[in-house]
Formats: structure tokens, sequence, C-alpha cells
């Protein structure tokens, strides 16, 4: 199936600091499947190597894993692009409860944290494998590396960044 990209135009949804995206942007993607304890430990060590003021990490928030790093950034106090594959919600309750009530106020207020609805289809957005792509597409778009916590071998991921030099697998 061809990825439309013609979302890439719109101006996507914001809450929080939009001079982040000005910075030196790595993107965090994985496999949606099961990963093991060996890639939590790879991706742990990656966030504990990754320095403050060096750029923003754009991460999603549906796989296990991505929420893992989410927590983690946001514990390093590193500036982060949380990029939804739904709709954004409309006030900060809700949108603490769909970050599973990290630090995400906090964050906010230290203006270390932007989320990001890149799915222009209104409010009843929910996150679908179509948006999922489509994300990852924005964020692959916005980055100039790219950091792959698990990636299942001929998924959907492994299509996606195919072809692509800036791009490196956490072992």
């Amino acid at each position: 199936m061809k990825d439309d990209c013609s979302f890439l135009s719109f101006h996507p949804r914001m809450v929080g600091n939009p001079t982040l995206l000005d910075k030196r942007l790595t993107a965090f993607l994985c496999s949606g499947a099961r990963s093991s304890d060996d890639a939590f430990a790879s991706v742990r060590r990656w966030v504990k190597s990754l320095d403050k003021h060096s750029g923003c990490v754009l991460v999603g928030c549906l796989a296990g894993m991505e929420r893992f790093v989410m927590r983690l950034l946001l514990e390093h106090e590193i500036p982060v692009a949380i990029v939804l594959a739904e709709a954004l919600p409309a006030d900060m309750d809700e949108l603490a409860m769909m970050l599973h009530d990290f630090p995400v106020r906090e964050a906010l207020e230290a203006d270390r944290l932007l989320v990001v609805s890149v799915n222009d289809d209104g409010e009843d957005c929910v996150a679908t494998s179509v948006n999922a792509r489509r994300r990852n597409l924005w964020m692959l778009d916005k980055a100039s590396r790219v950091v792959v916590g698990y990636l299942r071998p001929n998924g959907k991921l492994f299509r996606q960044l195919c072809g692509r030099r800036n791009v490196v697998v956490l072992k």
C-alpha cells in the first residue's frame, strides 16, 4: 500500500513548546510487537546517554516500549515531543490520562514538552494502524536521526525504514 504523504503539508495541532521542533530532532520508533528485556535495557542505556541540551526526541505513545521511553525521557528531563496517532485531547486532565499520568504538567511548565497530533481528522480521530503509519512518516520527515528500539523483520515499520541512511537500531 502506498503511503499518502499529503498530510505532511498541514499544520498539526499542538500543546506545549513548539520551539522544540527547531532543535535537532531524533525520532524514536519501535515495532508494536512485544519486545525482549534486552531491548528495554538497550533503550534505557540509550536514554541515559542523551544530553538534555542537545536536541529533542520525537516519540509516540501507543506501544509499551514507546511509553517506556516517554517516561524515561520525562524523568531525565530530556526535551520530548510526543507525537500522537490520534486526536489531541480537549483538556489537560484528559491529556494527562492519555499519557498515563506521566509528569506532563511539570514538563509543559518547564518548556520541555510538546504534544503533537499529526492526524487532521477532527476530535473523533482514534489511533489506527493507518494513523500510526502517518504519525511515523511525519516523525521520519522531521527527524535528522532515527533510533529504533525494536524492529520486527519485514514488519510495517521495517518497510517504512527501508532505504533510509539515518537509522540506528539499538542492540
